[in-house]
């Protein structure tokens, strides 16, 4: 899981963006630490999306132990599902993710952000990628996204900022 280091990090940049903190989804949220570091932030809406079961119900238990002093959110919820399948709406959201898969995955869930915002051209996406091994492939699908890389080699993160535009 990625360090609070960084979790508060990029709490920090993304209250800086301005953004409206409507949905927030973690792609690959696995037992959800950040789902619940980011729940203080009062998004309206939270989802994680967890392809193995067994490890999507313990992220639903972890979310029911978030103390209420702590967690603002509107709604936060796990779906067991495969992020390249699931009926989920990117655009509008901060999406985070940790490095949940290889490149030939992150390939196709680029054109799927691709797509969602074509057909929603006035719409963007945060995105926040941990350990952004397969950073590349989002940025040859959006060349013209506004980034940022920051961390260490270790506490590596990089933010993307895309819209229909961004997608060349």
């Amino acid at each position: 899981p990625a360090p609070y280091e960084v979790l508060t990090d990029i709490a920090a940049h993304l209250r800086a963006t301005g953004f409206p903190l409507r949905t927030f989804l973690d792609v690959g949220c696995g037992a959800g630490r950040p789902l619940a570091f980011f729940s203080s932030l009062a998004f309206e809406r939270m989802t994680g999306i967890e392809t193995n079961p067994d490890v999507a119900e313990r992220a639903r238990q972890n979310m029911a132990r978030i103390r209420p002093a702590w967690n603002r959110a509107g709604r936060i919820e796990i779906l067991s599902a495969d992020v390249l399948t699931a009926d989920v709406d990117f655009t509008g959201a901060v999406v985070y993710l940790a490095n949940p898969f290889g490149r030939v995955t992150m390939q196709a869930f680029a054109a799927k952000l691709k797509a969602q915002l074509q057909a929603q051209p006035d719409r963007e996406i945060l995105l926040y990628y941990v350990l952004p091994l397969q950073a590349e492939a989002l940025a040859e699908a959006f060349p013209r996204a506004q980034q940022l890389l920051a961390g260490g080699p270790l506490e590596a993160w990089q933010f993307f900022r895309l819209d229909a535009a961004s997608g060349g």
